[in-house]
């Protein structure tokens, strides 16, 4: 099952490499996809593109997923690696999130002391189309909002938004069944930053978490 996952990730982007290299496609940019688990379980240590990788098993596909994108041999074209965090949008991982709570049975996921790097659908396409339009943007970039958050903190104001309580929680065996290996990333989170992409002056819609959740779940329309 390991294998197949880092297969499925490197697969895609070692031929587009490939094809650039054999100079049969020379895009002005590569954007490939990556992930905040590049940096590992951490605790408090708030982490910027320059931290080192992790060492467990996500951190290594995702080294690898992006060494594979580095491998670029045309000066032509800028390669920018996005390490996503956990992002918020009407399906996927918020919808599984916000299940247990719709029934009233949701809670803290975990211990709740983890962090959780998150960031709203509508920020991250904007983000990609501003690493397009903006030369000087390069390398890993942080594809989360400024303002990481606790996870019991993430699911009082899920709760609140969601208008059902946050009380019950979540033991690991359930979140694991429930949302497969994107549990992984949400019980052993990470404290990340946003430093290069703020430092080229991106601006957010949603820096904070209460507006980015009320828009995602009322609003229904993924971008």
């Amino acid at each position: 099952m390991k294998e197949e996952i880092l297969a499925s990730r490197i697969r895609t982007t070692r031929a587009i490499v490939t094809a650039i290299n054999n100079g049969t496609i020379q895009p002005k940019v590569l954007i490939n996809a990556s992930a905040v688990g590049y940096y590992g379980p951490r605790e408090d240590d708030e982490l910027t593109e320059s931290d080192e990788v992790g060492q467990d098993f996500l951190a290594q596909v995702c080294r690898d997923w992006e060494k594979e994108a580095y491998k670029v041999q045309n000066n032509l074209t800028r390669v920018v690696t996005i390490r996503i965090g956990v992002v918020l949008g009407n399906e996927g991982a918020l919808n599984r999130m916000a299940f247990p709570f719709k029934l009233y049975i949701g809670g803290p996921m975990g211990t709740g002391n983890q962090w959780l790097s998150w960031i709203h659908i509508q920020d991250l396409s904007r983000m990609i189309r501003f690493i397009i339009d903006h030369q000087e943007v390069a390398g890993p970039i942080n594809a989360v909002a400024p303002e990481p958050v606790r996870m019991r903190d993430f699911c009082k104001i899920l709760g609140e938004v969601l208008n059902r309580p946050s009380w019950l929680p979540v033991p690991e065996i359930l979140l694991k069944i429930v949302l497969g290996q994107m549990a992984e990333m949400l019980l052993h989170g990470q404290r990340v930053v946003p430093k290069k992409i703020l430092s080229a002056n991106f601006e957010y819609r949603f820096s904070k978490l209460r507006a980015a959740l009320e828009d995602a779940l009322e609003n229904h329309n993924g971008v």
